[in-house]
């Protein structure tokens, strides 16, 4: 707060701001406040997309995975049927 003194009486008093200038304050302060939230908008966005991408690559992942494991215990039980005829 931005203090006047006065020469004469050698007090100090706080500065009344005028009301063009507190409500000049006021919508500044909205419009960072504004800003602000729509760059935490963005951010969580890109976050969620990359999220999303990241589950997609894991899905596919473990969807490769199973079917490998698939596979194989399909390839060892086509083994034993071999061994079992001979």
């Amino acid at each position: 707060m931005e203090m006047m003194v006065n020469p004469k009486s050698k007090s100090v008093k706080p500065l009344k701001k005028s009301r063009s200038s507190e409500f000049q304050e006021r919508k500044e302060l909205i419009e960072i406040q504004h800003k602000r939230d729509v760059e935490k908008h963005k951010l969580r966005m890109k976050e969620m997309e990359y999220q999303r991408e990241s589950d997609l690559i894991h899905h596919k992942n473990e969807m490769e995975r199973q079917r490998i494991k698939s596979a194989e215990i399909r390839k060892m039980q086509e083994r034993k049927m071999f061994s079992r005829m001979q």
